[in-house]
């Protein structure tokens, strides 16, 4: 592994970018996030002492994205999130792919 990207969005608008490469190791930043209509989310990536409320809205990053299949090592079709002008996502260079998702503890098992 040369580098690799873990996108963690909350549901509650908080999220995590967790950047790991040979070269500059493990690099975190905390982003929020909002989704002001289906296929498109907002992204801010917060620096230094930067919270949610110090949020304007010129500072939200534009995501338009679209779901769609993508060959892996492992699987012939897994569904991905991607730009819809692009490969990656947000500023990631491949799709995201859905690694893990948290029960909220609203019923279930």
């Amino acid at each position: 592994m040369s580098m690799d990207d873990t996108l963690t969005l909350h549901p509650d608008g908080t999220g995590l970018h967790v950047s790991r490469s040979a070269l500059f190791g493990t690099q975190e930043a905390a982003l929020v996030w909002r989704q002001p209509e289906p296929g498109r989310l907002g992204i801010v990536s917060l620096v230094d002492d930067e919270t949610a409320g110090s949020i304007t809205d010129d500072m939200w990053e534009p995501i338009r994205y679209g779901a769609a299949w993508q060959a892996t090592d492992t699987a012939t079709r897994v569904p991905v999130l991607k730009n819809r002008l692009r490969e990656g996502f947000w500023t990631l260079t491949d799709p995201l792919y859905l690694i893990a998702r948290h029960d909220s503890g609203k019923g279930g098992a």
